[in-house]
């Protein structure tokens, strides 16, 4: 039966050289100094050395192995160590160390010397048998061996052989004749190699930027480091790869390699010894498969100040030039406006003194016309940029508004209540206006009141047009109605008479304002008898009657029965023949 356990495995160290001091790091290259400086796209390398160690012990129990009539039973315990001197660097742009950058690092791992293995192979309770001899026990036997294996980081597979020297296990000694057993061990130890895992720190000024797991190869791995732009200038840059580790996966081929004989003097020289071997097999013992850890201390870099940013954010307005119309908002789009500190801040200056803000904006002009304008983009470490742009704002024509309807008597002025509200509050009071009435007078101009008089009733279309100064107008209409007057006709003439008198009638005709109705033919009638006249200047009608009716009391009156102006009326008493 064969099991493995690693109870001697050792965490592998990664140190400095204990002898070389800080100043021996700078004299070695600027170890732990700032890079110093250096033109756009020149690189400075960074490089401190390690040492990857790592062990390993696999246990085989009650192992037999036979080979040319050779038979061993042992405990079979089999011990690796191994170290590989290295380097770990860093190659960066120093002009790259600069608030905004991606400073892509170049992290290598370098094999400065060929790594050791080393070997222990420890074979306890060894009892060896070969053509009748034996079993012997030869105790438990160490052997040993060290050769050149290199630690790889590619992923690669290969085996590295070792061999101890042969040592005597068994030698009865000159003069005695007796069996002798030699054994000498080899093994060939296949490895699986795997990458170099790191976590990268990085900190400006002391403050820790988070951490990135790489994992170093036999070529230069890149590092993107993001430098942020609230990083302060002159902030210090310290770089630091923490403990390598890597986990080598190994298979250990041991062989053991017997020399089995007999010794005896020789017969015919003196004092000379001779050996009989009776094998010399090479036996394979079963394959052990086992890993390493391989462990290292880590690295730190200053790679000097951070430098202030360099380069300006890009301000871009968008699709120039913009258009719209007057008194609507006009959306704006900056967002084609970048930064290496991230989206600038954005301000919006327009030539009609409007200011505003951010990446896609609004702005209202409250006249027609051909506007400029002014986008400033900041970043955040202060550096701005700008450009310009243009915008075409149309015209748009007043909004009018006739009020409402209304209603009158003829010849009495109506006022007509109008509006207009222009879409551009800047040319409001730069608005013109005019009046038709729809009675075929002329047309008013002025303001948006006017009053006017209606000579004859009927139902009037009045419009009311707003002009800009750009002369783009509209219309609105109201309705007027204009009503008859009312006339109050009154009967003023006697109302008493004797019988086949002539009387003379009168009555006057006003209408509701008061004033007299001329020229309208007023009918008397005193009970059967019927007379007309005409109303004068004044209002006034009168007609001279012959009575012929007997004596008596009658009613007499006097009637307007009205026209196309004036809604009739009438008006008596009572007129006594006696």
């Amino acid at each position: 039966m064969m099991y493995f356990s690693m109870p001697r495995a050792r965490r592998a160290c990664w140190r400095l050289s204990a002898g070389l001091g800080a100043a021996g790091l700078l004299a070695a290259g600027g170890l732990l100094g700032a890079a110093s400086p250096a033109m756009a796209g020149a690189t400075t390398t960074l490089t401190n050395p390690t040492t990857l160690s790592g062990n390993s012990d696999v246990q085989q129990l009650g192992v037999t192995v036979t080979g040319a009539g050779v038979t061993a039973t042992f405990d079979f315990d089999t011990s690796l160590s191994w170290t590989q001197p290295a380097t770990v660097a860093a190659t960066f742009e120093p002009d790259l160390v600069r608030q905004g950058r991606t400073l892509n690092v170049s992290d290598a791992y370098t094999r400065t010397s060929p790594g050791t293995m080393a070997v222990t192979w420890t074979l306890s309770n060894l009892n060896v048998s070969w053509d009748g001899v034996g079993p012997l026990s030869l105790g438990s036997p160490s052997f040993s061996a060290t050769g050149t294996c290199n630690v790889m980081a590619d992923g690669s597979t290969q085996t590295c052989h070792l061999s101890s020297g042969q040592l005597g296990l068994l030698d009865p000694g000159f003069p005695t004749a007796g069996p002798y057993v030699r054994l000498s061990l080899a093994a060939d130890v296949t490895v699986n190699s795997q990458g170099i895992a790191t976590v990268r720190q990085a900190t400006f000024g002391g403050n820790p930027d988070g951490t990135s797991t790489l994992s170093l190869a036999e070529s230069p791995v890149t590092d993107p480091l993001s430098i942020s732009c609230s990083v302060g200038a002159g902030d210090e840059l310290l770089y630091s790869l923490g403990t390598l580790s890597s986990t080598q996966s190994v298979s250990v081929a041991s062989s053991l390699v017997f020399d089995v004989g007999a010794e005896f003097p020789d017969p015919i020289i003196p004092f000379k010894e001779d050996h009989v071997s009776f094998a010399q097999p090479t036996i394979p013992v079963d394959v052990a498969a086992s890993s390493i850890a391989m462990s290292g201390s880590g690295s730190t870099f200053d790679m000097g100040a951070v430098l202030h940013n360099n380069v300006p954010p890009t301000a871009n307005a968008g699709a120039t030039p913009y258009s719209g119309n007057e008194g609507s908002p006009i959306a704006f789009d900056g967002t084609a406006s970048s930064s290496v500190c991230g989206f600038p801040t954005l301000v919006w200056n327009f030539s009609d003194g409007g200011v505003a803000f951010g990446a896609q904006p609004q702005h209202t002009f409250t006249g027609p016309g051909t506007y400029s304008g002014l986008l400033t983009a900041t970043d955040a470490t202060g550096l701005t940029n700008t450009t310009t742009f243009s915008i075409t704002v149309a015209n748009l024509p007043p909004v009018a508004n006739a009020g409402p309807s209304m209603s009158s008597e003829w010849g009495v002025p109506v006022t007509l209540n109008g509006s207009a509200v222009d879409p551009g509050t800047s040319e409001q009071s730069l608005l013109s206006y005019s009046w038709t009435f729809g009675d075929g007078s002329p047309s008013a101009s002025g303001g948006a009141s006017v009053a006017h008089t209606y000579t004859a009733p009927g139902t009037y279309t009045a419009s009311l047009t707003a002009c800009d100064p750009e002369n783009a107008c509209s219309t609105s209409t109201t309705q007027v109605v204009v009503v008859k007057r009312a006339a109050i006709t009154s009967y003023t003439g006697p109302n008493t008479s004797k019988p086949s008198k002539i009387v003379t009638l009168s009555a006057t005709v006003v209408d509701d304002l008061g004033q007299p109705v001329a020229g309208r033919t007023v009918t008397f009638m005193l009970g059967s008898q019927t007379i007309t006249a005409t109303t004068s200047a004044s209002g006034v009608a009168t007609a001279m009657l012959k009575l012929i009716q007997r004596q008596g009391t009658y009613f007499v009156s006097a009637t307007f029965a009205g026209d196309t102006k004036y809604i009739g009326s009438g008006g008596g008493q009572v007129f006594t023949i006696g």
